[in-house]
């Protein structure tokens, strides 16, 4: 790799070389013109430079973007920003002072049109799907974490330099490429940051063209399978492609990279954007031609939402206003029920069987129901709170997920429009219809859209429905549902459920240190917690006899039983009063008939003409 190297202490008064250019070509224009450079990439620090015209009056706002879209909580990149410093075009350092935790106010020149600031972006955090990371052989960024902007103004498009870059390296990004194989370019700060990049020599790349739709898959990492092994990956991505393409008849945009970021580690993460996605999995997915299966469930998550949330999306997120939390209802929506057309297309695509998708909803129930907080979050709820989702003070019994709550009301919220339609209207139907009435429109659907939406498809009314399941903690009544489309829901007690569970030791983790098993979330009002046992306890012994990691399987018996306990130092005997009311209970959602019902057939039957 070309190093550059230079004296930061001397930057005022070096040269401008790359930066110079830039700003004679648009020196009449606003635009955001930014160079990407590193020195040492195992200190995994960038330098980044901003060249753009002042803003009126006295000073000029500078930001990083305190949160990114799919991701909804502050997440405060600024903490990585560090030797920010200032210039007008003529080289005069301008003063400046940090106003909240991410925004710099620089005062203006009154001589000069444009402001040139610099700053240094420590990018050597663990790598996800969301992060930026600099090492040897390896450029990896998320501009949403790496590129400031001036305050009220995202629409500026950009230039993308980065002169570091050696010219035989690979790239997987959708910025678009000049005729200079280190520049790009993006319409607005909107579409640079939402295109997340690899510069690496290390890329394994094919491309594929489905219904005019360029694609491209990039894989950065240990690319395992055999020669033509890929001709099953396209294949199969084609499947998934053209499933969801047909409810919409179109695509949102004319090219999509898929970006497969390959780790030795055990990680499972990815995230959307208009046209990319990117993965951050474990290599074994791609150490075979049976491996890709591993990739297709989690492609096809983020494909549709390039659809769900990307296009069709909010009014809340319609512009995308980095600077704070951006309040909305409707995640159960947008990542809830795309987690459920995840699987809807994968077995309308072929990809897995009628019954593994069954499966995966009742594994889904069965997850919910034996979770007390449904009862006291509701999906409007926990999309509401998901700012507060990663705060360690939320009780935890009362945590849940708006995934989980979305996927499950993505399926009941199908059903009944179905049940109310005599199957003339379904999920499918209402996602067309939002993305014609207000993407194509220019707009964001309001937090009642989706019920209006349902309400004017079928002319009945969803308020009791919505009520009840989106913004209420109602218990579900699946019967009503189920059964006038002949399905049903069996519930029985789950004998397979640790015996822990079944006293209301809801997680337990085998701690060698203690010589036993920790206590790490207890149901309130269990047999566990009647006994006094607490989370954080530390359980070495049962009935008098200790125990160690083999004989796990073997404690928390079921019945009274006596637990020694650690906690704080002291040892304590606790005495357990087995009820059986915690018992963990298993949902299947199955058919009331042994023959599928013809609908069933037809819901789950591809879509592609």
């Amino acid at each position: 790799m070309r190093k550059l190297y230079f004296l930061f202490a001397f930057f005022f008064v070096a040269p401008w070389s790359a930066q110079q250019v830039v700003a004679r070509e648009n020196a009449n224009s606003d635009s955001y013109d930014y160079v990407l450079e590193w020195q040492n990439p195992n200190e995994h620090v960038f330098d980044v430079t901003l060249l753009t015209r002042k803003q009126e009056g006295k000073y000029t706002d500078f930001l990083i973007p305190a949160w990114r879209p799919g991701r909804y909580i502050l997440q405060n990149y600024a903490a990585s920003v560090f030797d920010f410093q200032a210039k007008d075009e003529s080289g005069k350092i301008l003063s400046w002072e940090k106003i909240n935790k991410d925004t710099w106010r620089v005062y203006n020149s009154t001589s000069a049109l444009k402001i040139q600031v610099r700053y240094r972006f420590y990018a050597g955090i663990p790598i996800d799907a969301g992060t930026s990371y600099l090492g040897e052989n390896l450029v990896y960024f998320n501009g949403i974490n790496l590129f400031m902007y001036k305050a009220g103004e995202l629409e500026l498009p950009c230039t993308l330099f980065l002169p570091n870059l050696p010219k035989e390296w690979k790239a997987a990004t959708a910025l678009k490429a000049t005729s200079d194989y280190n520049r790009f370019t993006a319409k607005t700060y909107h579409e640079l940051v939402d295109c997340p990049s690899i510069f690496s020599p290390y890329l394994t790349q094919f491309n594929f063209t489905v219904d005019g739709l360029k694609c491209y898959i990039h894989f950065y990492g240990k690319y395992g399978a055999a020669a033509g092994a890929e001709k099953t990956l396209i294949a199969n991505i084609t499947k998934i492609i053209k499933e969801q393409k047909a409810i919409f008849g179109e695509f949102v945009a004319p090219e999509h990279h898929f970006i497969y970021f390959l780790s030795p580690n055990r990680i499972r993460h990815a995230v959307e954007h208009t046209t990319s996605s990117i993965y951050v999995l474990p290599e074994s997915v791609a150490a075979s031609e049976k491996a890709f299966e591993g990739l297709y469930g989690i492609t096809s998550h983020e494909f549709w939402h390039t659809w769900n949330v990307k296009s069709i999306r909010p009014a809340a997120l319609w512009p995308y206003d980095y600077s704070k939390e951006v309040y909305t209802k409707m995640h159960w929506f947008t990542e809830g029920v795309t987690d459920y057309y995840t699987y809807l297309t994968l077995v309308r695509a072929g990809l897995i069987k009628p019954e593994d998708f069954l499966n995966y909803f009742s594994n889904i129930i069965t997850s919910l129901e034996n979770n007390p907080a449904q009862r006291v979050v509701s999906p409007a709820m926990a999309s509401f709170d998901s700012w507060l989702s990663t705060s360690s003070f939320g009780s935890p019994h009362h945590k849940t997920s708006f995934y989980t709550l979305g996927s499950r009301l993505g399926l009941l919220l199908d059903l009944e429009l179905r049940r109310v339609s005599n199957h003339k209207v379904g999920l499918d139907d209402i996602f067309a219809y939002l993305y014609h009435e207000y993407y194509k429109k220019g707009n964001g659907y309001p937090e009642d859209g989706v019920q209006k939406a349902a309400e004017t498809l079928t002319k009945k009314s969803f308020k009791e429905f919505f009520a009840k399941y989106v913004e209420g903690v109602v218990p579900i009544d699946y019967a009503s549902i189920l059964e006038p489309l002949q399905l049903k829901l069996e519930i029985n007690d789950d004998t397979e459920a640790p015996a822990s569970q079944k006293i209301g030791i809801s997680k337990v983790v085998i701690d060698v240190a203690s010589g036993g098993i920790k206590v790490e979330t207890i149901l309130p009002g269990s047999d566990a917690a009647k006994a006094g046992i607490q989370e954080g306890d530390h359980i070495f012994a049962w009935n008098g006899e200790a125990f160690d990691d083999s004989a796990l399987g073997k404690i928390l018996r079921i019945g009274n039983q006596n637990l020694g306990i650690r906690r704080n130092g002291k040892e304590l005997n606790l005495q357990v009063e087995y009820t059986g009311k915690n018992n963990p209970k298993k949902y299947k959602l199955t058919f009331a008939q042994a023959t599928p019902p013809l609908w069933f057939e037809q819901w789950i039957k591809s879509k592609v003409k």
